[in-house]
């Protein structure tokens, strides 16, 4: 895709307001994109291009071990 078509200011701001969404809301970006009707490719295309590729990978490392934990301590509750 051309670096010109993350450049378009408006199309960024939408982006933005979604990545943001998604890193709030705990969820999978795979389980956020549905909800919100994304295309995951897209949205991981744009993750890229904000936070560069090893941030946005770090970034989903942590939130795959917060549902860990999450799922240890509700196994643990029962």
């Amino acid at each position: 895709m051309n670096l010109r078509h993350f450049e378009n200011k408006a199309r960024q701001s939408w982006w933005v307001v979604h990545v943001e969404a998604w890193q709030r809301s705990g969820l999978t970006r795979t389980d956020y994109c549905r909800v919100h009707r994304l295309t995951k490719d897209t949205l991981d295309r744009w993750l890229k291009y904000f936070a560069g590729n090893e941030a946005a990978r770090k970034h989903a490392e942590y939130q795959a071990e917060l549902r860990r934990q999450k799922r240890l301590e509700e196994r643990a509750k029962r």
